[in-house]
């Protein structure tokens, strides 16, 4: 990782501060890399197609059970986050047969920097942890643009 500059910490320091509320000091903790993502409004059929059989790192929301790995009627899906190595993907229910999704993957140009941060949950999870991603922009200033799940304990 390359040398942060003063004005570049104050500035990733602002964003940090509004986002977790507190004073980040170890700007080792930050770390260049690159994001991109893609967002869509899928059916159920076009949803189906895209879940997973079974994932090591996930959960499943539904309208009746929360589960750690998906079932295959994806009709009752309310919420769900999964991720295998390089992409994760993120799913809400929005309305009859409407599923929103957006799919993150790490690759492309250094664009940004992030952090990653631990979860603390309650049984069945003991501890997720998220990847937060800010955009740098050209003029040096610092866009929240990414939650992506990328690890959990149970």
């Amino acid at each position: 990782m390359s040398e942060l500059t003063s004005s570049t910490k104050q500035a990733y320091n602002d964003v940090l501060i509004d986002l977790v509320e507190s004073e980040i000091t170890d700007y080792l903790s930050l770390q260049e890399g690159y994001l991109t993502y893609t967002e869509q409004l899928l059916s159920a059929n076009e949803l189906s197609a895209l879940m997973p059989k079974h994932v090591q790192t996930g959960w499943f929301m539904y309208n009746d059970a929360f589960l750690l790995q998906p079932k295959h009627e994806v009709t009752r899906l309310l919420e769900g986050e999964w991720s295998d190595s390089d992409s994760s993907f993120r799913v809400r229910y929005m309305s009859d047969n409407q599923f929103y999704v957006t799919q993150y993957i790490q690759s492309g140009e250094q664009n940004a920097i992030f952090r990653d941060v631990q979860v603390k949950g309650r049984s069945p999870i003991h501890t997720l942890t998220y990847r937060l991603w800010w955009q740098v922009l050209a003029d040096g200033e610092t866009r929240s643009f990414g939650q992506q799940l990328i690890g959990m304990e149970q």
